[in-house]
C-alpha cells in the first residue's frame, strides 16, 4: 500500500501528464485545422504543353509536349487512358457524364473542338465554330461547355450522353468567357464594342454594360455568382487596367484604376463581392533600365485599396481565393505558394521542387495540380 504522501504526488503527476496529453492533442488538433497545403501525391511526368483539372477535382487531363492526350482520375493518380499524335494545343476536362475537350486557341485555321469520353478516350463529337475559337470554360457541375469566337459568336455545349450546342450572335469580338458557379449565367468579355455582356444559358441577357469601342474587356465572376467584375485594357497588350463590380442585376458597384503602366492583370473576387484581390505587372525604372514588378492589391466591398504588396523583392502571382473565403494563394515566381490572410498576412506556404510551369485548380480552391519545370506533377489539397 502506498502511503498518503504518495498517493497524493502520484495523482498529481497523472494530472500532469493527462494535461500535458489534453494540450497535445488540443495543439496537433489546432495546427491539423489551420489553413494551409498537403501534398496528395506526386509524380514524374513528360513534358507538358497544357494541363486542366476538371471544377470539382475528379478527373485530370494532360497533353504532352509530343502531343499525346491523356485522362487520369485525380486521386488516387490512376491514369485511364491516352492518344498519341493528337491535334490540338488545349484542353479541358468536365466532371459529371465526363469529357476531355481538346482544340487551338487563337487559331483561324482551327475552328474545331473534340470531345473525348473522359473514361474510355473514344471521341464523342467534334465541335464546330464559325471563326478562331478565343476562349473555352467548362462549368462547375460539369453540364456544359462554353466557347466563344472571334467572329462574334458564343456556342453553349451540353455535356450530357449526346452532347449538342447551340449558337449565340454576341454584339461584338469574344474577348473571354466566365461562368457562373450554378449554370445561371455567362459572363461574356467583349472587345470591339467593348463592354462585359451576361446571359442566360439560352442567350437571354441579364444584363449589358457598355465600354469604349477599341478596349478590351475580361470578365470574373465572384465564387457565390452575386457580382461580376470586369477588367478594362486600353489596347490589346493589356496595359492601364481599370476594374469595375457590378451585382448581376447590372447595378455598378464601382471602378479602380489599377494605374498607369500595369499590364497583364489577373483579378479574383471573394463571395458577395466581400473583396477583389488582384495581381499584375507595373513598370518602373531602375538606374535608367525599365523593369516589369509583380505587385498585388486587394480592395473591399466599396473598392476601396486595402494594402499592397510584392513588387521587386517578392513577385506575387494571384492564383485562387482560398476555400474559406478569407484570403488567397499565391506563387512568388520561384519555388514558394503562400497564403495569405485578407490583411495580406502570409499565413502559410509551400515549397515547391522547381519552378511552376503550369497549373490548375478546382472551382472551390480545395485541389491545386501543379506541374513543375523538372516534370513533377503535383496534387496539393488546401484547407
Amino acid at each position: 500500500m502506498f502511503r498518503p504522501a504518495v498517493r497524493l504526488l502520484l495523482r498529481i503527476a497523472v494530472a500532469i501528464i493527462v494535461f500535458i496529453s489534453g494540450a497535445c492533442s488540443y495543439a496537433q488538433t489546432a495546427t491539423a485545422a489551420a489553413p494551409g497545403f498537403a501534398l496528395l501525391w506526386r509524380k514524374v511526368v513528360p513534358p507538358l504543353r497544357d494541363l486542366a483539372i476538371s471544377p470539382q477535382g475528379t478527373r485530370l487531363v494532360l497533353l504532352t509536349a509530343d502531343n499525346k492526350l491523356a485522362v487520369w482520375d485525380a486521386n488516387p493518380a490512376k491514369p485511364l487512358w491516352s492518344k498519341p499524335n493528337v491535334d490540338g494545343s488545349s484542353i479541358a476536362i468536365s466532371d459529371g457524364v465526363g469529357y476531355a475537350a481538346l482544340y487551338d486557341l487563337m487559331n483561324p485555321d482551327g475552328r474545331s473542338i473534340d470531345l473525348y469520353d473522359a473514361t474510355t478516350g473514344k471521341l464523342t463529337r467534334t465541335e464546330y465554330a464559325d471563326g478562331a475559337i478565343w476562349d473555352v470554360v467548362v462549368s462547375d457541375s460539369g453540364d456544359y461547355l462554353c466557347y466563344g469566337t472571334g467572329t462574334g459568336s458564343l456556342y453553349v455545349c451540353t455535356l450530357d450522353m449526346h452532347p449538342s450546342s447551340q449558337r449565340i450572335k454576341l454584339r461584338g469580338v469574344c474577348n473571354s468567357l466566365a461562368l457562373s458557379p450554378d449554370d445561371s449565367y455567362v459572363a461574356v468579355g467583349l472587345w470591339n464594342e467593348s463592354g462585359v455582356d451576361w446571359m442566360d444559358l439560352a442567350g437571354k441577357t441579364i444584363s449589358s454594360q457598355a465600354g469604349e469601342a477599341t478596349k478590351r474587356y475580361e470578365p470574373v465572376i465572384a465564387q457565390d455568382g452575386s457580382t461580376i467584375a470586369g477588367l478594362q485594357y486600353d489596347n490589346h497588350q493589356r496595359r492601364n487596367p481599370t476594374l469595375t463590380l457590378w451585382r448581376k442585376s447590372g447595378e455598378k458597384l464601382w471602378s479602380y484604376a489599377i494605374g498607369k503602366d500595369a499590364l497583364n492583370a489577373r483579378a479574383l473576387v471573394a463571395k458577395g463581392g466581400q473583396f477583389v484581390v488582384v495581381s499584375y505587372f507595373k513598370q518602373i525604372v531602375r538606374d535608367h533600365v525599365l523593369i516589369p514588378e509583380r505587385r498585388l492589391l486587394m480592395l473591399d466591398e466599396t473598392g476601396k485599396q486595402v494594402f499592397q504588396i510584392g513588387g521587386l523583392y517578392l513577385s506575387l502571382t494571384l492564383m485562387f481565393i482560398s476555400p474559406d473565403n478569407h484570403g488567397f494563394v499565391a506563387y512568388d515566381g520561384d519555388r514558394t505558394l503562400y497564403r495569405f490572410d485578407h490583411s495580406g498576412n502570409a499565413v502559410r506556404t509551400w515549397p515547391l521542387t522547381s519552378a511552376i510551369r503550369a497549373w490548375a485548380v478546382t472551382s472551390d480552391g480545395k485541389r491545386l495540380i501543379v506541374h513543375t519545370t523538372d516534370n513533377q506533377l503535383a496534387l496539393l489539397s488546401v484547407n
